[in-house]
């Protein structure tokens, strides 16, 4: 229920805004097909359209279009893919596009606030902290990506759904979830640091115990009888074949769910490289005609997304880093601020917060989102790190660990991080529909 309330009141703040101040950028007009929009559609159709700014225009471009340009392979297709299947429920054309991507985000955001707070339970095994969490999570600062034409609920959505199956050990239903995650962000790779630890968890350190066991014994040698080895040494022989059989068996089972949650990511470059290398399927034959210089670089495979985010968003490691960024980085502080906090205290901490941090259960979440944090300080436009890190489950249960204790610093601690993310949340309802700089 909170996150339902948390999308209407986002949603109605953001058409509220987008009716009383005028477009920064009127680009923000445009339809994604190929004209402009009817003057004559409906109201629902002209709210929809008018929050369809900044990346949400690519979206429905590409939903409209398919991928015609080398830039659209930015934008990952299963967005994209579901808003076109779904177009025609709510009329087709622009109009019918844009309100299928709100309606798809919006409900992904509430599904995916319900499978955080039951992956915090199995998680955390505390419903208390778990429904804090997802609270937290369904008003996070972030609130208008999470209501606007974007990935990071449909993201989220999957990702905690496909932990949530894993804590449950339906394995390859995890890595389906986790499949679905790679075809709607990039960054869906990362799920795999949740295969590897169940890997370590759940065979890697019973087969070590077992091998120790197996090797670490003396040899109970009964000698020969009749030349013919003793039974003891025939046991124990059979004992270790069948323990390398189970481990090689339970490795390629591991490895084959990897290459399941990485083959979207390759596969889909693999289409730019068809499209745009090939000339295969080249919408407007310019690319056959003109190569493009990620063609003959293979690293390892060919990868427009990453040239792509290098040629036309400038995105590279501490390419941010220059004065005139200050204000962005300022943007970003308080969710790299709670990122480094949580790591300090996983590294130097001593109080019962940073024991809970290093739990074994919280390990795969915590690293996921040091790895996150990380890329986004030194690598990516650093305004996007809010966003961007309002996928990871341990920032939520971080935040909803440490609110949780008493003393005056806590209060202060809870006051700031809720009007933090109602202040943020409005400012955005207010600056992204109206296409003002808020990415």
């Amino acid at each position: 229920r909170a996150a339902t309330l948390a999308r209407g009141c986002t949603l109605a703040s953001m058409i509220a805004f987008d009716l009383i101040v005028d477009d920064y950028d009127t680009s923000g007009s445009l339809s994604p097909g190929p004209g402009p929009r009817d003057p004559s559609s409906s109201a629902l159709c002209r709210r929809a359209e008018g929050l369809v700014t900044w990346d949400s225009v690519y979206f429905a471009r590409v939903a409209t279009n398919g991928y015609e340009f080398e830039q659209t392979h930015a934008f990952f297709p299963l967005l994209p893919w579901l808003m076109r299947a779904l177009s025609p429920l709510f009329g087709g054309g622009s109009c019918g596009v844009a309100v299928s991507g709100l309606a798809i985000s919006n409900a992904a955001h509430v599904a995916s606030a319900v499978a955080l707070e039951r992956l915090g339970t199995s998680i955390l095994d505390d419903e208390v902290l778990a429904r804090a969490a997802a609270m937290l999570y369904a008003f996070n600062p972030a609130a208008v990506f999470h209501s606007a034409i974007y990935t990071e609920p449909l993201f989220a959505f999957l990702s905690f759904t496909g932990c949530l199956l894993l804590a449950r050990t339906r394995k390859n239903a995890a890595c389906v979830a986790f499949a679905l995650a790679s075809l709607t962000r990039s960054n869906g790779v990362l799920n795999l640091i949740h295969l590897a630890f169940d890997f370590w968890r759940s065979v890697l350190t019973p087969a070590l115990r077992q091998m120790r066991r197996l090797w670490g014994e003396e040899e109970e040698d009964g000698g020969d009888v009749n030349g013919h080895e003793s039974a003891v040494a025939r046991v124990k022989r059979r004992k270790r074949v069948a323990w390398a059989k189970g481990l090689a068996t339970a490795s390629i089972v591991f490895l084959a769910r990897c290459l399941s949650v990485l083959a979207p990511t390759l596969w889909f470059q693999w289409m730019g490289y068809r499209t745009f290398c090939l000339g295969g399927g080249d919408p407007n034959g310019y690319y056959a005609a003109n190569s493009r210089p990620w063609c003959a670089s293979w690293r390892p495979f060919p990868n427009v997304y990453a040239f792509v985010q290098d040629h036309y968003w400038n995105v590279g490691l501490f390419r941010y880093y220059s004065p005139k960024q200050l204000p962005n980085f300022l943007l970003a502080l308080p969710a790299l601020g709670a990122s480094v906090h949580a790591a300090r205290a996983y590294v130097k901490g001593a109080d019962d917060d940073a024991t809970w941090t290093r739990k074994e259960s919280l390990r795969p979440f915590m690293f996921q989102w040091c790895v996150m944090a990380l890329t986004a300080a030194a690598v990516m436009h650093v305004q996007v790190a809010t966003r961007f890190l309002s996928v990871s489950p341990a920032v939520y249960w971080y935040l909803a660990r440490v609110g949780a204790n008493e003393g005056a610093g806590t209060r202060k601690m809870r006051r700031f991080v809720s009007t933090y993310c109602v202040v943020f949340g409005l400012v955005g309802a207010l600056m992204f529909p109206t296409f003002y700089p808020w990415t």
